[in-house]
């Protein structure tokens, strides 16, 4: 949740709380295990659904349709199984009916689509012509591009469909304040250096940052660094100065001496 938190405040505005759920032992070891047996990496993502189904779905998780009497609802364009859509899309607002949605963990045993550029012996490459070095083509799913694929998640688009269901778990419920309208969904931001010695830092309590614009109040606060200590660079630069200085003294006393004897000197 630290982790993430800043970002369902970004994509939900920073007034979007998060509650913790606990689905049934089934479901929860179901999960865990399914971890146990795959090579995978943790993904994140938003369930939108309608206020119905947040009950069922908080107690006995996501069910793929056609299995415990769960019917396709939204279509199935790229398959049969549960939508999800990537943290930083706002997919998954357009199946929700009220200000709630859930953030899943996904048990993800895609890969990443290689791009590896195609080898070209070097005998080959031309000094006197320009030559083009392409990858591998992207791969489309009628007009969304796939960047991971595998036989239990599928990454297309905004969207990332869980085929099996023991790999994706709800973890949070997400309460949206939509009566604020969407202009600081994209406002919020991590903590930030604004200036050389200046960070943007958020209030206690608040993930994010907002910076003011017209009709958006700023939240947040500004901090000072300290100043850093000299690079030898600069130590160097600082001596010779002082060098400088302390010889410009001197000559200047040489020249008072020979003029009017051994008066008292005084620089301003």
């Amino acid at each position: 949740l630290r982790l993430h938190e800043w970002q369902v405040r970004r994509d939900w505005g920073v007034h979007a709380e998060l509650f913790p759920i606990h689905p049934s032992k089934e479901v929860q070891d179901r999960f865990l295990k399914a971890r146990r047996d795959r090579e995978h990496c943790i993904s994140y993502g938003y369930h939108g659904t309608k206020q119905q189904n947040l009950e069922p779905i908080a107690k006995m998780g996501l069910v793929v349709p056609g299995r415990r009497g769960v019917k396709v609802a939204n279509g199935s364009a790229h398959g049969v199984g549960v939508y999800t859509s990537r943290l930083g899309s706002t997919l998954s607002d357009s199946f929700c009916d009220s200000d709630y949605m859930f953030l899943c963990a996904i048990c993800d045993t895609s890969a990443v689509e290689e791009l590896a550029q195609e080898r070209i012996p070097p005998s080959q490459i031309s000094s006197t012509h320009v030559m083009s070095f392409g990858g591998k083509r992207p791969q489309w799913f009628g007009r969304h591009e796939v960047t991971r694929a595998s036989d239990s998640v599928f990454h297309v688009g905004d969207a990332i469909v869980v085929y099996r269901e023991e790999c994706v778990v709800p973890l949070f419920l997400i309460r949206r304040n939509k009566t604020t309208g969407r202009a600081p969904v994209k406002l919020c931001q991590p903590p930030q250096q604004v200036g050389t010695r200046r960070v943007a830092l958020p209030e206690e309590g608040c993930p994010g940052i907002v910076f003011a614009a017209p009709g958006v109040k700023q939240v947040g606060r500004t901090a000072w660094l300290p100043t850093p200590p000299l690079g030898k660079a600069a130590s160097r630069l600082l001596r010779r100065t002082q060098r400088r200085v302390e010889s410009r003294h001197m000559r200047l006393a040489r020249d008072h001496r020979s003029q009017f004897g051994n008066e008292d000197l005084q620089f301003f």
